[in-house]
């Protein structure tokens, strides 16, 4: 075990020995059907407490969904650290945990929904995006009829009757901004708002322990844009458990800090359990090996295990003993 392998080693004994934890790494998008894994691992085993690194710039609600509940079902205690970049349905998966630790260098953002545009290859827009143009439509139509029907009214010197100055008004307005409405799909509104909708019955399923009163209004609907950063302490006005890492967990994200920014934008997410390699570890040191024997060592089965999953292994091709730690 080189000195790496030995300081994560040290690490994690305190955190999953003393604090009864396991362990897991997820970094890159929130797809299908990566969500298999960890459903597969965690389904039906009854723990004590979890520990999701996670680091993505979102994905499938379905799947944060299904991740969140699983974690939520299958654990006494879910808690969420995220070190880095942690967007829509990333802040989706999170409102699920009992507390959100995050580090100086870490965001999450709102849970407007991303749609694919139409005719469009890879470009998504905010599920928000047609509510909002409807809404500054309405208020311009209305400041635009109160305009006309005043100017019509004091410029005529009140010759002109109220019900006219409303008529024409109105008229004018329509022509203004009939086009501008005839181009919009009610179908795409209704699938847009759908949606949105999504978000919305998913938070509510698993937010509750964690989230404050109206928070999960605020995260669909309230921010301007799907990139908006949403730091510690504003979290803090969100959630009732946000806090900074302590030292273990502050180690801990220090040393596997590019498996959680180098995966990000890979289009496989990297998934592992730390636990299971710390376990692996623990066992292979334990049991003395022959010298001069045709078997490889622990270190050299470790090393195997640390290059197959730094390599960006899909997670159906992960060995159930494999832990993929290893420095880049």
């Amino acid at each position: 075990m080189d000195s790496f392998e030995q300081k994560l080693f040290d690490t994690l004994s305190s955190i999953i020995e003393d604090d009864q934890t396991e362990v897991i790494i997820y970094s890159g998008p929130l797809e299908r059907p990566h969500d298999d894994l960890l459903v597969r691992s965690y389904c039906g085993k009854k723990k004590k407490r979890v520990l999701l690194l996670l680091a993505t710039n979102g994905g499938d609600a379905h799947v944060a969904y299904r991740i969140a509940r699983c974690f939520k079902t299958h654990f006494e205690h879910f808690s969420v650290l995220i070190h880095t970049v942690c967007k829509s349905a990333g802040t989706l998966l999170a409102l699920g945990a009992n507390e959100i630790i995050m580090s100086d260098h870490a965001e999450i953002g709102p849970l407007d929904v991303q749609i694919r545009k139409a005719d469009e290859i890879g470009e998504r827009s905010s599920g928000l995006t047609i509510t909002q143009a409807l809404a500054s439509l309405q208020n311009h139509a209305f400041s635009m009829f109160e305009e006309y029907f005043l100017n019509i009214r004091v410029r005529s010197g009140l010759q002109i009757t109220t019900k006219s100055a409303m008529d024409i008004a109105a008229d004018l307005t329509v022509g203004l901004f009939a086009p501008i409405y005839g181009q919009i799909d009610p179908l795409r509104v209704g699938e847009l708002h759908r949606a949105v909708m999504v978000s919305m019955e998913y938070g509510e399923r698993i937010g509750k322990q964690n989230l404050k009163d109206k928070a999960l209004e605020r995260l669909v609907t309230g921010y301007p844009d799907h990139g908006f950063v949403i730091d510690r302490t504003e979290a803090a006005e969100l959630f009732k458990n946000v806090r900074e890492p302590n030292e273990k967990e502050k180690s801990l994200v220090t040393q596997i800090n590019s498996l959680l920014v180098d995966n990000i934008d890979e289009d496989t997410p990297y998934v592992c359990s730390l636990s299971e390699w710390y376990f692996k570890m623990k066992a292979e040191k334990e049991v003395p090996h022959e010298q001069g024997n045709n078997e490889k060592t622990g270190d050299d089965k470790a090393g195997e295990h640390s290059e197959e999953c730094a390599a960006g292994k899909k997670p159906d091709e992960i060995p159930a003993e494999a832990a993929p730690v290893q420095d880049k």
